[in-house]
């Protein structure tokens, strides 16, 4: 990436799982701005923290899941959200497509992978932002 890092919050409820995507896109030179298990302080979080970027389980800790708090941040925020989950199936496809996504990553996911996706998320939230 060139120029300033891109800023990311990670929202995962599995704290290995997280530390471990910390740890690469620390090493990618992105900048984690914050990580939490929990849907309900995603907004909370999201204007405290100004990301460029959520990379949001599906599955969290909490009474919302990651599909709900996405979409409740889409309603407020215009920030590009890419989904990190394990869940696959088609009715879990259809249910987040009310959150807007930018993309989906599925466990396990490769370095190359998870950088692509957030570059081409951020370039395309540009897009549309400029259009």
């Amino acid at each position: 990436m060139v120029g300033i890092p891109a800023k990311i919050l990670i929202v995962e409820d599995e704290n290995l799982v997280a530390k471990n995507l910390q740890l690469l896109l620390m090493r990618m030179k992105y900048q984690v701005v914050a990580i939490s298990a929990y849907g309900e302080n995603l907004i909370a979080l999201s204007e405290e923290h100004s990301p460029d970027i959520i990379l949001i389980d599906i599955s969290l800790r909490g009474s919302i899941d990651g599909i709900e708090s996405a979409r409740r941040l889409h309603e407020v925020l215009d920030i590009p959200i890419v989904f990190i989950t394990a869940n696959s199936d088609l009715a879990t496809l259809e249910r987040s497509k009310a959150a807007h996504p930018y993309g989906y990553i599925l466990k396990p996911f490769d370095d190359r992978e998870i950088q692509f996706m957030i570059e081409m998320a951020i370039s395309r939230h540009q897009a549309d932002r400029d259009h």
